[in-house]
């Protein structure tokens, strides 16, 4: 899997602070058949604790560089998988492949492989949903739980935005440079990211196609689709949450629809256990680039 990097953005000049130490992959199974889930690895293999981080609906695992190499610097093994439909996993056929019990039947094989002592879970939105369910299962391996940007109880509104967005979204672009002004836009709640932020966010969620010389997301178009129809955020899972027993981490930005102030404080009330952490002056959804926000996932981990 030596050339993913140049698949994703050949005309761009990588960062070599952020290139996971490998890749790896495994089979998941749906309804069609088998199919491929990539994951970017960091750390040594061989550590005590592993944490997984798992994206959102839209995006892929290179949006946790930042975090994991920071946290692979102090000891963890770091893995990113990217769900199905994303980045380099396999597209699956069928619209209604792209289901919820399909993203969490994945991670669960993931977590099945990774033969880890210690397991740390990191989601972002969708990523933080599936945590949801993983850890409020019986026998859980997941040691902690940290969720970003989303709650047991999705509201109506937040929901629908994402699904205008995707809906209205350009299906491809000229240059890196179109679809990075693109992403400022359409993802401008996520906060003050710096220009070499924004260009890590963009390219590596970007695939060239040299017959058509354009760049085309790394997204399956059915993946948005599959949201349409079926609206699977609007499920609420408090009967997930509520057995949750593992320590949990809840970061949120200050101005996000996705996480409100009342039900960052029901999430309490229901796990007394959690702690929060707010990212001022942002919305939907905090991307843990930030010093701030990797300082406190760090602190959170080190406790525990």
């Amino acid at each position: 899997m030596d050339r993913i990097d140049e698949l994703l953005h050949p005309a761009a000049s990588g960062d070599s602070r952020f290139k996971p130490d490998r890749y790896g992959s495994f089979r998941g199974l749906s309804t069609s058949g088998f199919h491929r889930i990539v994951y970017a690895d960091w750390g040594p293999v061989e550590a005590e604790a592993t944490v997984v981080c798992v994206h959102g609906l839209t995006r892929q695992a290179r949006d946790f560089d930042y975090l994991a190499s920071a946290l692979s610097a102090r000891g963890y093994r770091v893995v990113c998988p990217d769900l199905a439909g994303r980045g380099q996993s396999d597209w699956l056929p069928n619209v209604l492949d792209y289901v919820f019990p399909q993203y969490c039947a994945d991670m669960a094989t993931l977590l099945a492989s990774l033969g880890a002592k210690k397991l740390h879970w990191i989601g972002t939105s969708l990523g933080g949903l599936i945590g949801m369910v993983l850890a409020g299962m019986s026998n859980s391996p997941i040691s902690t739980l940290t969720v970003n940007d989303i709650c047991p109880d999705v509201p109506s509104g937040a929901a629908a935005r994402v699904g205008f967005r995707m809906a209205g979204a350009p299906t491809s672009f000229a240059s890196i440079e179109e679809a990075e002004s693109y992403n400022r836009k359409a993802f401008v709640a996520c906060g003050a990211l710096t220009d070499q932020q924004w260009r890590h966010f963009t390219m590596h969620s970007l695939r060239y196609d040299e017959a058509r010389n354009r760049y085309f997301p790394t997204l399956d178009p059915k993946v948005g689709t599959a949201y349409g129809w079926l609206w699977y955020y609007q499920m609420t899972l408090w009967q997930y949450w509520e057995k949750i027993k593992a320590p949990i981490l809840a970061i949120h930005g200050a101005e996000s629809d996705f996480a409100p102030q009342r039900l960052i404080q029901e999430m309490k009330r229901r796990t007394p256990q959690m702690a929060s952490h707010e990212v001022a002056d942002t919305g939907h959804m905090p991307m843990l680039m930030a010093a701030s926000e990797i300082d406190a996932i760090a602190t959170f981990l080190s406790k525990h």
